[in-house]
């Protein structure tokens, strides 16, 4: 049933789509400026936890709405910190350039740089000829580990829905059963990738943090 809007009505109803469209584009600004100034009166405190609780809940909305690139927010503390008084430049970039941070940011690049020329399918195929295991993971953090096999396990079940495809007699039995083995292949990969992370420094962030904390 159409609903019919006397005059008025509809240039109440045009104000309010134009009012909305414009809050849509002014909307990334209005997060970028009215979040600093919802959280200021935490900085009226004299006490530093509070200065640090608003560059944390700063940086949290900027988090959860992604105004601003992940990366940039994540860097907000070297410029908020200081111009708070929480810390000092020195001692919050020290927090970032530190040899656990450089570690993990090392295996991540050597880890894409692997994936980007193939190599991690050379020595996958090695090493499984060898030992018939592959114990990549273990010198790999188990994150860049998970990012290179996932689409090799993509290609292993995309290889398997097209041989279920092409034999029209396969029943909606083989179909529950093609299932469970791709989630079981993706499941494999996760729970192979942490249990090899806990064989060397390297292989997960959590054992990057231990480090760091025990020095």
């Amino acid at each position: 049933m159409l609903v019919s809007y006397s005059l008025p009505q509809k240039r109440l109803v045009t104000k309010l789509q134009i009012g909305l469209n414009l809050l849509q584009r002014c909307k990334t600004a209005l997060i970028l400026l009215g979040t600093p100034l919802v959280f200021s009166p935490l900085m009226l405190s004299p006490e530093s936890e509070w200065r640090c609780a608003f560059c944390v809940g700063v940086m949290a909305v900027y988090w959860m709405t992604e105004v601003l690139p992940l990366a940039v927010t994540a860097m907000l503390p070297v410029i908020l910190f200081p111009l708070t008084n929480v810390m000092d430049s020195k001692e919050t970039a020290l927090q970032f350039i530190n040899d656990t941070n450089f570690l993990f940011i090392g295996g991540l690049i050597m880890a894409a740089a692997v994936e980007k020329c193939d190599l991690h399918e050379r020595v996958a195929l090695s090493v499984l000829k060898m030992v018939g295991g592959e114990p990549k993971c273990m010198f790999i953090s188990n994150t860049a580990t998970t990012a290179m096999m996932v689409p090799i396990g993509q290609s292993v079940i995309g290889q398997l829905v097209a041989s279920y495809n092409s034999h029209p007699e396969n029943g909606m039995r083989d179909k529950a059963a093609c299932k469970r083995m791709s989630t079981g292949l993706m499941l494999c990969i996760c729970i192979a990738a942490n249990i090899g992370g806990t064989g060397t420094i390297t292989g997960t962030p959590s054992n990057l943090v231990m480090i760091g904390s025990l020095n």
